[in-house]
């Protein structure tokens, strides 16, 4: 509804309103490929998800930014001549989609933090209890965790280690 009382009654530079469209579906496209990786779950598609944000998402919203920064010089300058009504309306729908990326930006930003957050936190726990069974002297611990990240390395010597000691003791 917004959107198309804009476009019937902003009276600035229209290249300004596609750039805009443009830039909003490319920063969609974008999300979309973020959360895509991110439903796999697996730790790769999570590293991806990660560079993506940070090395197409972010630069994709600033670019929205500048063209709303735009958006506002034009909006002064309908001001500067007299269609002030016209002009204030601009600026809050313009305000209302700038926090709507804001909105948007934040709300992937506690996802990815919340999967990577998990995917650290899961193996670290399984280490933690294997060897805890290790201090108790049982030898027996199983780790789930596998993965060709540093956990997965450890996770792997953590495995030898308890396997050499395990033969050590029946020895």
């Amino acid at each position: 509804e917004n959107a198309d009382w804009f476009m019937e009654c902003y009276h600035g530079d229209m290249t300004l309103v596609n750039q805009f469209h443009t830039q909003l579906q490319v920063t969609s496209e974008v999300t979309n490929k973020i959360l895509e990786y991110l439903s796999t779950g697996s730790d790769r598609a999570k590293e991806q998800a990660r560079r993506t944000f940070i090395d197409e998402f972010d630069p994709e919203v600033s670019k929205l930014e500048g063209i709303l920064d735009q958006f506002s010089d034009q909006v002064t300058d309908l001001v500067d001549n007299n269609d002030y009504n016209s002009s204030m309306q601009t600026r809050n729908v313009l305000f209302i989609v700038g926090i709507i990326i804001v909105i948007v930006a934040l709300i992937l930003t506690v996802i990815m933090a919340t999967i990577l957050i998990r995917s650290v936190v899961e193996p670290v726990k399984q280490l933690q209890e294997a060897m805890k069974k290790m201090r108790q002297g049982n030898m027996d611990i199983e780790i789930g965790y596998k993965s060709e990240d540093e956990l997965g390395r450890l996770s792997d010597d953590l495995r030898s280690v308890a396997a050499f000691l395990k033969a050590v003791v029946a020895d």
